[in-house]
This record gives structure tokens, sequence and C-alpha cells, in this order.
């Protein structure tokens, strides 16, 4: 999962060197939906749920897990680079196991767990103190980056907490076969719309982006994803932040030309260190 994720925004990056970076979500959910449909159709044991609790529930977790968190993700790398934003993204565990303490009372915060928490978010808070863009011919990043990632972390803790307390027991597949037709139905058409896409300017590496993304990183890890949180809780769901950012800033280095400053690489450690303290004390 950690790795889907991590390649995820690498090739996300390039992808809206290509795409608009929102008709590129659009166009990767609609492939993503498409697979799902296909498997309901040749699948006998297989069939759309008609529950109206689930698809209440899913409609939810589409649109503030998937479409929401995917628009500020990929959005923000218009801003910083797949490292930088993978590093931001690491604080979400902290981020989590906050939100889990107001909302549920199995997860109650730990003086310990709060040093955990203060000290990954001193990493995020270095970072944007400096201005950290990750990009080799920018000085000074652009705020609104980070402010779409922090929103898109927030709104993927809720979920969490909200599949947690919600939807214990429903199926996986029925869950994120309705999350991604809701997360499609909302953002394509308005993608598209908006910012018309030039197809036939899009070369094979931008079209083997999308498919990556929208199979991979999409289909498959909504499935992980989901399949983690309801079994094993927020915590565990939390820990795979640790392989997104070595994917994303290795690749991002080798593959896209982006640059790991000092200053990035001591707000990494004490991120990881404020994420190993929170999920060592949990």
């Amino acid at each position: 999962l950690g790795l889907a994720w991590g390649f995820y925004l690498v090739l996300s990056r390039f992808g809206i060197s290509e795409f608009d970076p929102y008709v590129f979500i659009g166009l990767r959910l609609t492939i993503a939906v498409a697979i799902f449909a296909g498997i309901y159709a040749v699948s006998p044991q297989r069939r759309w749920s008609r529950n109206p609790k689930l698809w209440r529930d899913a409609t939810i977790v589409g649109i503030f897990g998937t479409a929401l968190p995917f628009a500020g993700f990929v959005g923000a790398l218009q801003f910083q680079s797949a490292g930088l934003t993978a590093l931001l993204v690491t604080t979400g565990p902290v981020i989590l196991v906050t939100v889990s303490h107001f909302l549920l009372e199995e997860a109650r915060l730990t003086r310990p767990t709060v040093i955990g928490v203060l000290t990954a978010l001193s990493g995020a808070v270095l970072m944007i103190a400096l201005g950290e863009s990750g990009l080799p011919n920018v000085s000074q990043a652009n705020p609104i980056g980070y402010a779409m990632v922090f929103t898109a972390l927030l709104s993927d803790a809720l979920v969490a907490v909200y599949i947690r307390k919600n939807m214990q027991g429903t199926d996986a597949f029925d869950v994120t076969s309705i999350r991604l037709l809701v997360a499609a139905l909302v953002t394509a058409p308005v993608a598209v719309w908006l910012h018309p896409p030039q197809l036939a300017q899009i070369t094979l590496k931008g079209w083997g982006s999308l498919l990556f993304t929208a199979t991979v990183s999409t289909v498959v890890a909504q499935l992980l994803a989901f399949y983690i949180t309801r079994t094993y809780g927020t915590t565990t769901i939390a820990m795979v932040s640790y392989v997104v950012p070595l994917v994303a800033i290795l690749f991002g280095v080798l593959l896209l030309g982006e640059i790991l400053t000092v200053a990035m690489g001591v707000g990494m450690v004490l991120i990881v260190a404020g994420v190993l303290i929170v999920n060592r004390r949990r």
C-alpha cells in the first residue's frame, strides 16, 4: 500500500505535466470505476449493492475520503514536489490520532503520544516556515500547496474515523466501488467541462501514468486501505505513511529531477520520529 501511494504521487506529478490536474483525477477515477463495473458484469458472485445505508455511507466516504483528498494531493503537486508532498502526508497519522482522540473512545491520547504529535508537527512546521518546495527552480513554495495537503489529510482522518464507527462488517469491494463511482461523478464532469482535455496531445508516458494510478494506486490501494482500516483500526493504516515518503522522494529525485534539501531531511527525521512515538505508545 505504501509503494502504491508513493508511486502515485510521483506519477501524478508527471501526469499533470500533460493533463490538467483535475481532468487527471476525473479520468483516473472513471477508469477505476470502469474496472469495478467490468468485474460486476462478469462475476456471478458480484452485484451492485441495493442497501441504502451502504450507499449513504459510501457516498460520504467517496466525497470526503476520495474526491476531496485526491483533489488536494494532486492539486498540491502544481506547487511542490512529490517528495515534499509525501513528507507532509506522513503527518497523516498524527492528525488521525488527534482526530480519533476526540471522536473514538478507544483512541485517547496519552502524554507520550502528545509528545509524538508535537514532534511530527514541528517537522512539518519547519519545512513550511522555510518555504520548502522540493523543486530545483523554486526558491519559495506557494502556501496553497501546503493548505491543500493538510485539508486533504484532515478530511481523510475524519473519514477513517467514520469508517471505524459506522462501517464495521461491510464488504470492502462494494464500498470501494461505490465510493469511487461517487467520486468520479463529482469530479469528472466538472473537470472536463472547465478544462476540456486535448487527448491527442497526450504521450504514451502520460497515458501510462494515468493507467497506473487508476489501477494500482486507486483500485488496489483503495481496497487495501478500506480492509486495513475496518479490520485493524486507524493506527495500523496510519503506519503505511512510513513507506510513502521514501518511495516518493527516491523516485522523485531519480525520475523527475526533484531535490531533497537539508531542511526537508531534518523535517523528515522529526516527522518520522514523531510518528514512531505515536504508534509505539498506542
